[in-house]
């Protein structure tokens, strides 16, 4: 399963799951909130991944970490509150799945800087073919 198919059954459950229930809402919310700032950053990928004919971009480790914390946000909710070793089980994941997210939006900026920085040089040298070329 692709990243972006992987993010979007995530994004999905923690809908899903923070309309329905009022366990783990701070966890849930928090994940929302990373889920939501990244949504368009995905988005762009693919439609420029697309565009530009590119091949997928790949994230193995952050898919198959959004894969298993879609397992994990449709779980817990499930839990009775008076299971306390599974309900901590179900809060570290939900946290260990925030810290991903939190790593995944670090990563994608510095891509992001990488590639506007590759994009600047590209431009300055095709300026200064055509300015040589003017000459």
């Amino acid at each position: 399963m692709a990243l972006v198919a992987a993010f979007g059954l995530l994004f999905d459950a923690v809908r899903d799951v923070n309309n329905n229930t009022s366990k783990f809402k701070f966890q849930l919310k928090r994940i929302k909130g990373k889920l939501e700032a990244l949504d368009p950053l995905i988005k762009q990928i693919k439609e420029f991944d697309s565009e530009l004919d590119l091949q997928k971009w790949e994230a193995r480790d952050f898919e198959e970490q959004m894969t298993e914390g879609e397992r994990v946000v449709r779980f817990c909710p499930q839990l009775h509150l008076w299971n306390i070793r599974k309900k901590h089980h179900c809060t570290e994941k939900l946290l260990e799945l925030d810290e991903s997210l939190k790593r995944l939006m670090q990563i994608l900026q510095i891509q992001i800087i990488r590639d506007l920085k590759e994009t600047l040089i590209l431009t300055n040298d095709i300026h200064r073919k055509i300015m040589g070329i003017r000459k």
